[in-house]
């Protein structure tokens, strides 16, 4: 699959970073406040687990967004069959109004963040597909 929408909704998550690590949703939590906390300039919000939108709610991701120039630059980690990905995302419905965007949009900051992420978590395999067997009972 080139992309992921959940539950066949508005959102729709790209494949690029992968981990064979069997990890808990608190440790993803720990990771990305880590990610927080190791990029002071830039302006991280941390969502609170199921309060993004219905085709992402769940204990099997955590999301943020990155706030620059009055949009929000979108992106999740996820946990599926002891595997973590790291997939920028968009909500399509959000696009406009909400001015949210997939971090790919700036490629800046998304070198920016996976290269950090790569630096907490360790060396991921670099994807441009998911399994759609993994993915299937999302």
């Amino acid at each position: 699959m080139d992309y992921w929408a959940p539950k066949n909704g508005s959102v729709f998550i790209f494949p690029h970073l992968e981990w064979d690590l069997d990890l808990t949703i608190e440790k993803l939590y720990e990771i990305v406040n880590n990610l927080k906390n190791s990029l002071k300039d830039l302006d991280i919000t941390i969502w609170d687990q199921s309060t993004y939108s219905f085709e992402v709610n769940g204990s099997w991701n955590v999301i943020f967004s990155i706030n620059n120039n009055k949009k929000k630059y979108m992106y999740m980690l996820f946990l599926d069959k002891n595997k973590i990905y790291g997939s920028p995302f968009v909500n399509n419905e959000y696009k406009i109004v909400l001015k949210h965007r997939s971090l790919l949009s700036d490629l800046i900051l998304y070198r920016k963040i996976e290269d950090k992420l790569i630096e907490i978590i360790g060396s991921p395999n670099h994807i441009s597909k998911f399994s759609t067997k993994n993915l299937a009972n999302n």
